[in-house]
């Protein structure tokens, strides 16, 4: 059996993990035939820029667990509107490596490529789930979430500790990532009550810059300082930058209200988490750890199987993952918002390193 495995879209802190899961599964039950690699995503699959990986050395296995980035690189190339010329450029690299099956790794954009392969071509296709945005259709937890969350719970709480050091300070604004869903602000709501921030922001729910503007005075004047965590993607950016695949640029939505609060004389600062909150690996989170080497291994498997269209999908009981298939067209281009009940079971995720505070 002759596979490639291709990583887009955004890299996360634990990418690289659903990689070598897939490799593992592999070098299992495959002797003999190749595990490939493709170089930049799918721009690699469209040049034929394809690393064997079939050799790889279990010890090397074990460091790109923990590589950070994403190994093979990435890329935002959309197939949606791509020509025949492309397509007639991936058959032929099919052809070449006489290619069984193609995973692809990445969040809803990427699904829709996935989806878009597994009709287009006889080879097998499977999506493998990531996304720090956890709006994946289907599963509790997308490969990359719980870590990002575990950074920005952690350093929304460092922060907060920061302010409350002066008699006067500032309104913080503390940016997210999250174009379309709040799942990593709403990280912050697992604070206890003697840390949380004065208000969280997500786009599901709109925003109202006036109705902010007014809170933020009445608190700065209250306590002499505010903190307040927002998602990038609220309603107050009409961005018209976008990208490939459609999607509005908001990054620097902080920024905005920022001028609104400098108006009205309420000092202010922004600390947008950006890059950081999705590739670090400062606040690791075991669950997620082993979310991602299952999302890759159960990949592999669902190609060694003889299926196709499908992500490789999860249910989770506790800790524990079972096998859960999901149709690519259920999750491809669509967007999973959290629930109330979502949060909840969040709250038991999410972990904060100790802090003291000395009453």
């Amino acid at each position: 059996m002759n596979v490639v495995y291709l990583q887009s879209g955004g890299p996360t802190a634990v990418i690289n993990r659903s990689l070598a899961g897939a490799l593992r599964y592999f070098k299992k039950h495959h002797s003999g035939g190749h595990f490939y690699g493709c170089k930049n995503g799918i721009d690699g699959l469209i040049k034929g820029d394809l690393v064997d990986m079939s050799e790889m050395p279990i010890n090397d296995i074990e460091i790109l667990e923990v590589t950070n980035g994403a190994y093979l690189g990435s890329s935002r190339t959309n197939l949606l509107h791509a020509s025949e010329e492309t397509f007639k450029a991936i058959e032929e690299v099919i052809n070449k490596y006489q290619l069984d099956g193609i995973m692809v790794n990445g969040g809803n954009d990427s699904m829709c490529t996935a989806s878009i392969l597994s009709k287009r071509f006889k080879v097998r296709c499977i999506g493998v789930p990531k996304t720090v945005d956890n709006d994946l259709f289907g599963i509790p937890y997308s490969p990359g979430y719980l870590t990002a969350a575990n950074y920005v719970a952690n350093c929304v709480l460092s922060t907060i500790l920061d302010s409350k050091a002066y008699k006067k300070g500032k309104i913080t604004l503390i940016e997210t990532m999250g174009r379309d869903t709040g799942w990593l602000s709403l990280a912050a709501s697992i604070l206890p009550k003697e840390v949380a921030p004065d208000g969280i922001y997500i786009p599901e729910e709109g925003f109202d810059i006036k109705q902010f503007v007014n809170k933020a005075k009445e608190i700065y004047q209250s306590k002499g300082y505010g903190m307040f965590v927002i998602s990038e993607g609220i309603a107050l950016m009409n961005s018209e930058s976008i990208d490939s695949f459609g999607n509005r640029q908001v990054e620097g939505s902080c920024d905005v209200i920022a001028e609104y609060l400098s108006k009205e004389k309420i000092s202010n600062r922004v600390v947008r988490l950006s890059i950081p909150q999705r590739a670090s690996r400062a606040y690791p989170n075991k669950l997620d750890d082993k979310i991602a080497s299952y999302a890759g291994s159960e990949a592999m498997r669902l190609i060694s199987e003889g299926e196709t269209g499908f992500m490789a999908g999860y249910s989770l009981n506790g800790d524990e993952l079972s096998p859960q298939p999901i149709d690519l067209d259920t999750v491809a281009g669509k967007t999973r918002f959290p629930s109330k009940e979502d949060v909840e079971d969040l709250k038991k995720r999410i972990t904060l390193e100790p802090y003291i505070i000395l009453k």
